[in-house]
């Protein structure tokens, strides 16, 4: 959605956080934002109150809660570009014959292709990298990673993800996660050099 230049009145997030915000304008500028970096014309945009999902014709990403914070936002448009660019650059069926069956190595394989995705997002385009490390940096402080205190309370699938998101992107990883960058990430990083 583009306002003209030097009127960014029809731009939802200048009214933010006031009561002005443009709920109907932000789910379009998302949705047509899914649309254009997936490459599918036809994919249908309904948000919802669960979990976001995907199929072939359908995109559920999730509403913004009741009270909109600025992360709220920056979340909200990540994970439409995660589904979008999930759409454009993963093959599910090169996914599954490469897929390891035991599950923690299937978990590890998952979260490093979902990675590998979003680090070509984060490669193109700055405002997909802003909103994806907002997404990650809430991911790992609702999950309390910023107390990790100890290389075994850093799980091995997300000591993996940082570090190869690191090593793709050439981004540090948000200042919350120093203390899960230090235990997990590094001890890591020393044992595959």
């Amino acid at each position: 959605m583009a306002a003209e230049v030097g009127n960014h009145s029809k731009h939802p997030i200048n009214h933010f956080p006031n009561s002005n915000f443009d709920i109907a304008a932000f789910k379009k500028a998302v949705s047509v934002c899914i649309r254009t970096l997936s490459s599918t014309c036809n994919f249908e945009v309904t948000f919802n109150k669960n979990k976001s999902s995907m199929d072939d014709n359908y995109v559920h990403p999730p509403m913004l809660p009741p009270h909109i914070t600025q992360k709220d936002v920056a979340i909200t448009r990540a994970l439409g570009d995660c589904i979008a660019l999930h759409k454009a650059w993963h093959d599910p069926h090169i996914h599954a014959q490469f897929a390891p069956t035991q599950p923690e190595a299937r978990a590890i394989f998952d979260a490093l292709e979902q990675t590998r995705i979003e680090a070509i997002g984060t490669l193109a385009m700055e405002g997909i990298a802003q909103n994806l490390d907002t997404m990650l940096a809430d991911k790992y402080q609702k999950t309390h990673y910023q107390m990790v205190r100890h290389q075994s309370e850093a799980p091995l699938e997300d000591a993996l993800v940082l570090l190869l998101r690191e090593k793709i992107t050439k981004r540090p990883p948000h200042k919350k996660l120093n203390p899960y960058w230090n235990y997990g990430v590094n001890q890591l990083n020393k044992k595959l050099q």
